[in-house]
């Protein structure tokens, strides 16, 4: 893939990441000897435990080589997304029309149909704006902020600040 930056890379954390995981599994089996008086445990965990120590090591520098190396294009971003015509929203409504007492199979339907709607005829906003169900349980001013990409990265900065422990972490 010549067009892409780092494929090998990331590839490769793709499959070091499914070795990392099968540790678990062998810890999980593991611990029903914890408090066994025998080793036979110990066997494995003296192989997994600075295996996976040492491929986790090797995985961050790999990534960190490739977000050092990462190319962003905010416009092509943009572009991509006005592709779909507002169809990336849909999951959004979905989850609102079921907060506002629809059942998850009705609303499951609705937006389908209206998804549907919104490629063949105009976009999926314009869909939904002006359909009378949705209009009975989600005001307009909602579908408006449920209709934009910043409604959906809302908690970033929250995320942040309880993952690095940063200033207050309140939403």
């Amino acid at each position: 893939m010549p067009h892409k930056r780092n494929p090998v890379k990331c590839e490769q954390l793709c499959g070091l990441a499914r070795l990392v995981r099968s540790y678990v599994l062998l810890g999980l089996e593991n611990q029903a000897l914890w408090h066994e008086r025998e080793i036979s445990h110990s066997s494995a965990e003296r192989i997994a435990l600075p295996d996976a120590s040492i491929t986790v090591d090797y995985m961050l520098h790999l990534l960190s080589d490739v977000v050092k190396s990462i190319m962003v294009y905010p416009e092509k971003m943009q572009s991509n997304l006005n592709l779909l015509r507002g169809l990336i929203f849909s999951s959004g409504l979905l989850t609102e029309l079921m907060k506002s007492g629809m059942s998850r199979n009705d609303a499951y339907a609705l937006i389908q149909e209206l998804a549907m709607e919104g490629w063949e005829k105009k976009n999926f906003y314009e869909a939904v704006v002006h359909n009378e169900k949705i209009q009975k349980l989600i005001s307009e001013q909602k579908i408006k902020e449920i209709c934009q990409p910043e409604y959906y990265i809302r908690y970033r900065d929250y995320i942040f600040q309880r993952v690095f422990n940063t200033q207050d972490t309140t939403p």
